[in-house]
């Protein structure tokens, strides 16, 4: 059994590969490759990404894109699971959920930093000197 045997989905939907994480549940719809760009989450996801890179002085590196994705989807978890905990519709699963989820969050907002960083941007002048000498 190796680890790239093929398995169907819990759903009977597509196959996957065994190893691949899976998300299920109510909250599938989340999952980025099965993502619509154009539904209200898919929007969301994209403009938290943009204001977390943005507040890193909008050039992130490598590693910090990874966390930005992940504290994105997360946030968007934490905003539907507490719709539910406020209707009172919430099952006690999902509370434990968004108890995790908002802990890994905030522990993915500390690791990016907490403070707005701003971009350094140099004037005409410096470039001219910099780059021509003059």
């Amino acid at each position: 059994m190796g680890a790239d045997r093929e398995r169907k989905n819990g759903d009977g939907g597509a196959e996957m590969k065994a190893g691949k994480a899976v998300i299920h549940g109510a909250y599938q719809a989340l999952s980025l490759q099965k993502l619509d760009g154009r539904t209200r989450q898919a929007r969301a996801l994209r403009q938290i990404e943009a204001e977390l890179a943005t507040s890193l002085g909008g050039e992130p590196s490598p590693q910090q894109v990874l966390i930005i994705q992940r504290a994105s989807v997360k946030a968007i978890r934490c905003a539907l699971a507490e719709v539910a905990i406020l209707a009172g519709t919430a099952s006690d699963r999902l509370s434990e959920d968004w108890l995790r989820w908002s802990r890994e969050l905030r522990a993915d907002l500390l690791a990016l930093g907490l403070e707005r960083r701003t971009r350094t941007v140099t004037d005409l002048k410096s470039y001219v000197e910099e780059h021509y000498g003059e």
